[in-house]
């Protein structure tokens, strides 16, 4: 019995002492690497640092110029606007003098400064001619603007009135009055007698009265059509010759309506004072930077002797489907590529697999 299970203990033992090589082997592999790398990586600052000998510009106060003052644009309208006075207007106080006091505009982006605010002071107002529109057909009275009233009366037949009577109270109580008797309203009888002398039983109707017709509908009569728009005639016109007359007096018979929106000419440029530095220096020399011209601060250099690492054929630690090439660990794919057989498993309970 103790000799079928010797065999079975020396590839147990055999197979051990392979497992620690590698472990020894790995481990000073992946050492060579790392240490490698870090000085792959620190080569090229390293290198910037002895090698290049440009020298690198610093701004001093020479770079610099003082500002006194700048440029800037300020609105500065020079529309006029005319003013009625005393001699604008004649005896009856009517306007004569053919001016409007005021001008046709409309805000747009040129009427705010740069910093959303309203600096124009003139008042939005639009021109505006009346149209059809704005009329409405002229009114004439109907049966429906009147209403009938009863007027004086015209019937010459007596009718009685409250005036042709003559109203008496008597007493129909029949007692005297005493402490315990005293009459009241109850105790007496009202009797009413003709007394006018007429005898007549006619009463007035409608027909007695003579009627008018009054005017009630609160219109104007007027053939012409009526305004109703409610908005001012505003029409834009420029006087010229052809509105003056011989003696120079106008007689186009309109008033001069003028539009306005800001141009060019309603700002101007103004210098402002201040008290700042600028850079004014123009001065390209080198300047340094953490890497050489040329090389991205995302390269990597390449370690050359990692092809040539002794790298197992298929290094446990890869997990499945991971195929090693030429010496280096290419990328893990889910599934092999075509045309290419699958790499084997390695056997179960086993650290590696050479």
């Amino acid at each position: 019995m103790k000799r079928s299970i010797l065999p079975e203990e020396d590839k147990w033992i055999q197979k051990r002492r392979l497992q620690k090589r590698w472990h020894k082997v790995v481990a000073v592999l992946g050492l060579a690497v790392a240490l490698g790398t870090v000085y792959a990586l620190a080569l090229p600052a390293v290198t910037l640092e002895k090698e290049c000998q440009l020298p690198e510009h610093t701004h001093d106060d020479s770079c610099y110029t003082q500002i006194l003052s700048v440029t800037e644009t300020v609105p500065h309208c020079a529309a006029e606007v005319h003013t009625h006075t005393a001699s604008c207007y004649d005896a009856a106080g009517e306007l004569r003098c053919g001016y409007a006091d005021f001008l046709v505009h409309r805000h747009d982006s040129a009427c705010y400064d740069e910093s959303g605010k309203l600096w124009c002071s003139l008042p939005e107002i639009d021109a505006h001619t009346h149209t059809d529109a704005c009329y409405t057909p002229g009114h004439i009275h109907d049966d429906s603007c009147y209403t009938q009233e009863r007027g004086a009366l015209t019937c010459t037949l007596h009718a009685h009135t409250e005036d042709c009577w003559t109203e008496t109270e008597n007493l129909v109580c029949g007692e005297s009055e005493t402490p315990e008797h005293t009459h009241s309203e109850s105790c007496y009888e009202t009797t009413r007698e003709l007394t006018c002398g007429i005898e007549s039983d006619h009463v007035h109707t409608d027909e007695c009265y003579a009627w008018e017709q009054k005017l009630t509908c609160g219109q104007a009569e007027s053939a012409e059509p009526v305004l109703v728009c409610g908005v001012r005639e505003i029409t834009l016109h420029r006087h010229t010759h052809a509105c003056y007359d011989a003696n120079g007096g106008l007689g186009c018979g309109k008033r001069q309506i003028l539009r306005h929106q800001h141009g060019e000419e309603c700002f101007r440029t103004e210098e402002v004072p201040v008290d700042t530095e600028t850079l004014t220096c123009t001065d390209e020399t080198h300047v340094h930077t953490a890497r050489p011209p040329g090389q991205s601060h995302r390269q990597l250099p390449f370690l050359p002797w990692l092809p040539f690492l002794p790298w197992p054929r298929f290094p446990p630690w890869l997990p499945a489907g991971c195929s090693p090439g030429r010496g280096r660990v290419l990328p893990c794919r889910r599934s092999a590529p075509t045309g290419h057989p699958t790499p084997p498993k390695a056997p179960a309970g086993s650290w590696l697999w050479p």
